[in-house]
C-alpha cells in the first residue's frame, strides 16, 4: 500500500472461486474456496486479505507488486506444512516473477521430505505491453488449460474479464463474463454478472480514505449490504464485518500492512437442540524488512497452517 492507495489492484482479480473446476487431485484445495463466501454475493477474499492457503494467489494481496517491484525480486517460493497433514508432507508454490509482476505460478505437493514431488499444477499469466494482465491460464499453457481467463481493456476504467472453463464431458467450453469498472486509482468500483436476473451479481464497491473498503452494496437487496467498521487500537487499525452468518475482522498495523485477520463462520443447526456449526479462523502475517511476506500461520480446528516465503 502507497499512501493509503492498493499498489497492486489486478491481483485479485484473477481469483473468482466459484468457476474453478473440481479435479481429483486438486479437491481438497480448492474446496476452501468455496466456503468462503457463497455465490452470487461479492466475494469479499479477492479484495481483502483472509488467508493463504487454499486461496489461488491470495498472497498477492500483500506480496503486492510495488512491493515485489522494490524488493527486486525474481522468484518467490512458498512453502506449506499442516499439522493435520502426513508428518513431513508439504506443498511448494513457487511464482516467477518480472518487474513486479508474477508470469508464472507452480504448485506442487510433496508426501514427505525424502521424495519427489507426488504432482504439480502449472499456470501461466500474459501481460499487454503496457503491462497490464491480458491472459491467465491454469493447468498449462494455453492449449492445455483447463481453464483460461482473457481481459479486454476498451479504456483504463472498463474491463470484460471472461473465463473459459474446458469439460472433456461437454462438447463446448464453459465461459463466464464479468464486467469491471475502476476508477481513478484503479480500485475495483463495480462488478456486473450474468445475463439471467436470479444469477446476477451486480454489485458496487466504495472505499475509506485509508484505501481499503468502506461498503459494498448489491442491486439486490436480498445480498444485502456489507459495511466495514473502523476503530483504532494503539497503533494499529482494526475493521471488521458482521453478517447473519459470519463475521470478520482485520488487523493493520501503522505502516498499511495487515498482519492478522478472523473470519467466523455459522452453519445451519444439523442437530436435535437446533444449536449450529462455528468455524473460526485466525491468521497472522509476518514480514521482511523490505515488506514481503516471510510467514503466515492459519489456526482452524484443531489444524495449524504454517507457510513460510523465500525470495531470490
Amino acid at each position: 500500500m502507497k499512501d493509503g492507495v492498493a499498489d497492486n489492484p489486478p491481483s485479485f482479480l484473477i481469483i473468482e472461486p466459484f468457476l474453478l473446476p473440481m479435479k481429483k487431485c486438486f479437491a481438497f484445495f480448492f474446496s476452501c474456496l468455496f466456503c468462503l463466501q457463497a455465490f452470487p454475493q461479492f466475494p469479499i477474499y479477492t479484495i481483502m486479505p483472509m488467508r493463504v492457503s487454499g486461496i489461488v494467489f491470495g498472497d498477492t494481496l500483500l506480496n503486492t507488486l510495488a512491493v515485489l517491484q522494490q524488493a527486486g525480486i525474481r522468484k518467490i517460493t512458498a512453502v506449506e506444512t499442516s499439522t493435520a497433514r502426513g508428518k513431513g508432507a508439504s506443498f511448494t508454490t513457487t511464482y516467477s516473477v518480472n518487474n513486479g509482476k508474477i508470469e508464472s505460478r507452480s504448485w506442487c505437493y510433496r508426501p514427505s521430505p525424502d521424495t519427489a514431488f507426488r504432482f504439480c499444477a502449472h499456470d501461466s499469466l500474459l501481460y499487454t505491453r503496457n503491462g497490464q494482465l491480458h491472459e491467465y491460464w491454469a493447468g498449462g499453457s494455453r492449449e492445455t488449460a483447463y481453464m483460461q481467463m482473457i481481459i479486454e481493456r476498451r479504456d483504463d476504467e472498463n474491463a470484460s474479464f471472461t473465463w473459459i472453463t474446458k469439460d472433456p464431458k461437454k462438447p463446448k467450453p464453459d465461459t463466464s463474463t464479468y464486467y469491471h469498472t475502476y476508477n481513478a486509482r484503479g480500485q475495483l468500483v463495480s462488478q456486473h454478472y450474468g445475463s439471467n436476473e436470479a444469477y446476477k451479481v451486480n454489485a458496487m464497491l466504495y472505499y475509506n480514505a485509508d484505501g481499503l473498503l468502506d461498503s459494498i452494496r448489491h442491486e439486490n437487496p436480498v445480498w444485502g449490504t456489507y459495511v466495514f467498521n473502523r476503530k483504532q487500537k494503539g497503533k494499529n487499525s482494526i475493521i471488521t464485518l458482521e453478517k447473519p452468518n459470519a463475521e470478520y475482522r482485520w488487523v493493520y498495523n501503522n505502516e498499511g500492512r495487515c498482519i492478522a485477520s478472523e473470519t467466523l463462520f455459522r452453519y445451519p443447526a444439523r442437530r436435535p437442540n437446533g444449536v449450529g456449526e462455528k468455524h473460526v479462523t485466525e491468521v497472522e502475517y509476518f514480514y521482511n524488512a523490505n515488506g514481503t511476506l516471510s510467514k503466515v500461520i492459519e489456526k482452524h480446528s484443531n489444524n495449524k497452517v504454517t507457510t513460510v516465503y523465500s525470495y531470490e
